[in-house]
C-alpha cells in the first residue's frame, strides 16, 4: 500500500505543480500566450476532482489551497482555510507532534503516515492516511510548498475492527466448542487450522497433525480406513460426512463424526475445506444399545448426568373436561408411583433406589402440596411441560430442579387415559442460588445508588442554602458598608469615589456569581414554587446561556408530585437540556409536562440532527443511563426516539397519584 500510494503521489505531485504554476502565473498576470488555457483547465480539474482530500500548504504549514474532496471530508469551505495553519483546523491536539514531524519531513522529501485521525469543523474525528511530499512552487519565498494526501480510510479502519473482532470471536468458538474444528486447503495438501479439542478427542498433539496433513489417516481404524480415503476427494463437493473410528495412541477407540464444507471465495473456486470433527462414542453406544438389548439401554439410562425417572400410576386416569379433576388428582397424588430412576436422580436428591421406588407425589411435595397439584393441573392439562420447582432432598434441604416431563398414555399416538410420565431432571440450586443473589445485589445497588442520589440532593440543598445565607448576606453587608463609606468621602477625590465605586461593582458581580452557584447546585424555585416553575426557570436560564429557544406546553394547574420525584424528573431535564446544548445542534427545543393515566409526563424534543443507537447505548453514554437510573428508582421509564422530519424527542414517564393543587 506504501508503494501505491508513494507512485500516486509522485504522478499528483508533478500535476500539482503543473496546475499550481499556472494558477500562480495567471494570478501574476502573465501573458495569455505563455500559459495554455487548456492544459490549466485539465490540471485544476484533477487537482478539484482528485478521489482523496488534497492541500497544499507552504513550508510553515499555512494553507495555500485546498480541493472539493478536502471541504467534503473536513466540513470547511474554501475560504475558511486560505491562509490558516492546517495543524490549527484539522489536527488534534495531542497529534500535533506528529502533524509538525509530518510537515517538516515532507519539506524535505516525503512523508507518510498510514493510520492516523484529523479533526472535522464539527467535532467529530475521521480516520484518514496522510501523505505529504515537497513540491516547487512559484511565487514562494523558498520556491518550494508542502503537497498533503488526506485519505478517508474510515470504512477500513471499521473493517479492519470488525475483522480482528471476528477473528477473536471465531478463536473463542474454535478453542471453546467440544467438537474438532479444523480448516485445510482443498487438495488436501495442508492443515491450516485444528482446535485444542483434537488432543482431547483423538489424545495425539496438534503439532503432528500440523507436521504432516495425511497423517490424519493413520489415526482412522484399519476397518473403516478405506472407505474415509475413497470419500475423501467429495470434500470440495459439500455435504460431505462421515462416521467413523479413531484408534488412539493408547489403544482405545472412539467414534467420531465429520462433516466438511467448501469455502468458496468472490470468484466462486473452493479456497478452503472446513470441518466439524465430533466424537459420538456415547452416541453411538446408545444406539447400539437400542438395538442391541435392554441391558444396554440401561446402561445409557443409568450413566445420564441428568436425572431420568418414570411415574406409574396404578390405574390409568382420564383427563379431560368430562372428570372432576380435582378428586382425579387426589388420585393421582397417592397412586402415582415413582418406577425406575437413574443414579443421577438418586444423587439429586440424596437418597438411594430403594427410597425413591414407590414414592408417590404426596411423598415429594409434602412440603407444600397446593404447589405440587398446582403444577401437575398444569402438567396433565399441557401433556408435557418445562418448569422449575422447590422441591425436598431426603434430609429435608430445599433444591431447586428444573425439569422436563411428558405424560405417557395408553396409545402411542397420545391417545386415551394417561399412565404416567416420564422426566428429566436437574438440579440447578447453585444456579437459582447465584440468581437470587445476584438480584438481591442489584436492588440493593440500585437502593445504593437512590441513597447517593438523595444524600448528594440534600448536600447540594444545604450548600444552596449556606452561600445564600451566609456568603449572601456576608456580602451585601460589605456593600451596604462600602456604599455608607462611600458617601462620605471628600467630595473632590474623584480617585477614591472612582475606586469605591468599582469596588462596589466587583461586590455585585461577587453577588450575583454566588446566586448563580446557588441556583446550579439547587434551584430554589424547585423548592419554593415546585416543578412546573423550575422547568420554566430552567428553561429561561438555558435560552439565555445558549441562544436555542424554549416553547413550554404546560398544564393550567401543576400536578400534585412529592419532592423525590420533582428532584429526579427536574436533574433529568437538566440532563437533557445540556445534551441537546451540546450534541442536538439545535435551534429549538419543545417541552411538554403533563398528567396522563396516572403518570406524570416530561417531554423534551429539539429540531438538531438526532442521536444514533451508539449514543444513546454505547460506553459514552453515561447521562441517558443516569437519567434512566433515576427515573427506575420511582417506578418511572424513558424513551429516545427519532423526531421527524428531524432531531430527537425524549419522553420521561413518572407514576404518581393524579392530584392537583392550586
Amino acid at each position: 500500500m506504501s508503494v501505491v500510494w508513494s507512485l500516486v503521489l509522485a504522478l499528483s505531485a508533478v500535476m500539482l505543480g503543473a496546475a499550481s504554476a499556472l494558477w500562480f502565473s495567471r494570478r501574476r498576470g502573465s501573458p495569455a500566450g505563455q500559459v495554455p488555457l487548456g492544459a490549466s483547465e485539465y490540471f485544476e480539474q484533477l487537482f478539484e476532482r482528485a478521489p482523496v482530500a488534497v492541500v497544499l500548504g507552504d513550508r510553515a504549514g499555512r494553507i495555500l489551497r485546498v480541493n472539493q474532496r478536502f471541504t467534503r471530508l473536513f466540513g470547511y469551505g474554501q475560504g475558511e482555510v486560505v491562509g490558516r495553519p492546517i495543524d490549527d483546523l484539522i489536527v488534534p491536539p495531542e497529534l500535533l507532534p506528529e502533524a509538525r514531524d509530518a510537515t517538516r519531513f515532507a519539506a524535505d522529501g516525503f512523508k507518510e503516515i498510514a493510520a492516523t485521525v484529523r479533526r472535522r469543523k464539527d467535532g467529530t474525528l475521521a480516520d484518514v492516511s496522510v501523505h505529504c511530499t515537497s513540491i516547487a512552487l512559484p511565487g514562494q519565498e523558498d520556491g518550494a510548498a508542502v503537497y498533503s494526501i488526506y485519505q478517508d480510510i474510515t470504512d477500513r479502519v471499521r473493517a479492519e475492527q470488525d475483522v480482528l473482532v471476528a477473528e477473536e470471536r471465531f478463536r473463542q468458538l474454535a478453542e471453546n466448542i467440544d467438537e474438532v474444528f479444523w480448516l485445510t486447503t482443498p487438495e488436501r495438501s495442508e492443515l491450516l487450522y485444528v482446535s485444542p479439542a483434537y488432543e482431547r478427542i483423538f489424545g495425539r498433539s496438534r503439532d503432528t497433525a500440523y507436521g504432516d496433513a495425511q497423517a490424519f489417516l493413520e489415526t482412522v481404524h484399519p476397518d473403516d480406513r478405506s472407505r474415509v480415503r475413497t470419500s475423501l476427494p467429495g470434500l470440495a463437493q459439500g455435504g460431505w460426512a462421515e462416521r467413523y473410528r479413531v484408534v488412539r495412541p493408547d489403544g482405545s477407540v472412539r467414534w467420531v463424526r465429520s462433516r466438511a464444507f467448501p469455502i468458496r471465495n468472490l470468484s466462486g473456486d473452493v479456497y478452503r475445506i472446513a470441518g466439524l470433527t465430533e466424537d459420538i462414542t456415547d452416541q453411538q453406544e446408545a444406539e447400539d444399545a437400542v438395538h442391541k438389548s435392554q441391558s444396554q439401554l440401561e446402561l445409557f439410562f443409568s450413566q445420564s448426568l441428568d436425572g431420568f425417572f418414570f411415574m406409574i400410576l396404578d390405574e390409568p386416569v382420564q383427563w379431560d373436561d368430562t372428570v372432576d379433576k380435582e378428586k382425579t388428582l387426589d388420585y393421582v397424588f397417592a397412586h402415582q408411583r415413582i418406577t425406575k430412576v437413574n443414579d443421577a436422580m438418586v444423587r439429586q436428591y440424596g437418597a438411594t433406589r430403594e427410597w425413591l421406588i414407590g414414592r408417590t407425589p404426596n411423598d415429594l411435595f409434602a412440603h407444600d402440596l397446593a404447589h405440587g397439584r398446582a403444577v401437575w393441573h398444569r402438567f396433565f392439562d399441557a401433556g408435557r411441560l418445562h418448569v422449575e420447582t422447590d422441591e425436598r432432598r431426603l434430609d429435608g434441604t430445599p433444591i431447586r430442579i428444573d425439569g422436563d416431563y411428558i405424560c405417557l398414555h395408553e396409545t402411542p399416538s397420545g391417545g386415551g387415559r394417561i399412565v404416567g410420565h416420564f422426566g428429566v431432571q436437574r438440579d440447578v440450586t447453585a444456579r437459582h442460588k447465584a440468581e437470587e443473589e445476584l438480584r438481591l445485589s442489584e436492588e440493593q445497588l440500585r437502593e445504593l445508588t437512590n441513597r447517593l442520589h438523595s444524600v448528594r440532593e440534600e448536600e447540594r440543598r444545604r450548600i444552596a442554602i449556606e452561600i445564600h445565607d451566609r456568603l449572601g448576606q456576608a456580602l451585601t453587608g460589605i456593600k451596604l458598608d462600602l456604599s455608607w463609606l462611600e458617601r462620605r468621602l471628600p467630595s473632590d477625590d474623584a480617585a477614591l469615589h472612582q475606586r469605591a465605586h468599582g469596588t462596589l461593582g466587583h461586590i455585585d458581580a461577587a453577588i450575583e456569581s454566588v446566586k448563580r452557584i446557588g441556583a446550579e447546585l439547587r434551584p430554589a424555585v424547585l423548592d419554593t414554587l415546585g416543578l412546573m416553575a423550575a422547568i420554566e426557570w430552567q428553561a429561561d436560564e438555558f435560552t439565555q446561556r445558549t441562544g436555542i429557544s424554549c416553547h413550554l406546553d404546560l398544564p393550567a394547574k401543576p400536578p400534585a408530585v412529592d419532592d423525590a420525584r420533582s428532584t429526579a424528573l427536574f436533574r433529568v431535564f437538566q440532563e437533557a437540556l445540556t445534551n441537546v446544548a451540546r450534541h442536538a445542534a439545535a435551534h429549538r427545543v419543545d417541552i411538554r409536562l403533563a398528567s396522563e393515566d396516572g403518570q406524570l409526563v416530561l417531554e423534551i424534543a429539539d429540531d438538531g440532527k438526532g442521536l444514533g443507537d451508539r449514543q444513546v447505548t454505547g460506553p459514552r453514554s453515561l447521562g441517558i443511563a443516569g437519567m434512566r437510573e433515576r427515573l427506575g428508582a420511582y417506578g418511572g421509564r424513558m424513551r429516545i426516539a427519532s423526531r421527524q422530519p428531524c432531531g430527537t424527542v425524549l419522553e420521561a414517564r413518572l407514576p404518581f397519584e393524579a392530584e392537583v393543587v392550586s
